[in-house]
């Protein structure tokens, strides 16, 4: 025992501001690492789309027959040829500025097209180029 009488450990004060500075730096990080999360989630959903036409692409090329990539009407999802691709993660929409339909041909252009792919926060413009059928996302916001 020592001269104060204490035999070690913490005190239920101590042990009550440890746990309010450790609530108190969860509740201000939190936000942070949802947006991060979010602005992740989202940059996954732009490559998805990209991906999606550079293999429709590539598809028409390698087989030297047309491809086709369409927009699903609900604009959260998407089909290369006869696949489905996964569905965009909730929240996260697809919309076609002129076509919903791109159609490659064996040479590799297209007959071009842009869409704007967005969530609450969010902002991405994807063109594709009708005399080269290049996909470039244009616009991220």
């Amino acid at each position: 025992m020592s001269a104060t009488g204490r035999t070690g450990g913490f005190t239920l004060i101590e042990t009550l501001v440890v746990v309010a500075v450790t609530g108190l730096i969860a509740g201000l990080g939190f936000p942070a690492v949802q947006h991060a999360i979010r602005a992740q989630q989202f940059r996954t959903a732009e490559a998805q789309l990209v991906s999606a036409l550079r293999t429709a692409r590539a598809n028409a090329v390698s087989s030297g027959e047309e491809s086709r990539f369409a927009l699903a009407a609900n604009g959260r999802a998407f089909v290369v040829g006869s696949a489905v691709a996964a569905p965009l993660i909730e929240g996260i929409a697809v919309t076609a500025v002129d076509r919903a339909s791109i159609r490659f041909f064996a040479d590799g252009t297209s007959n071009g097209g842009r869409f704007v792919l967005a969530d609450d926060r969010h902002h991405a413009d994807v063109t594709v180029y009708p005399s080269t059928g290049l996909t470039v996302v244009t616009d991220r916001r």
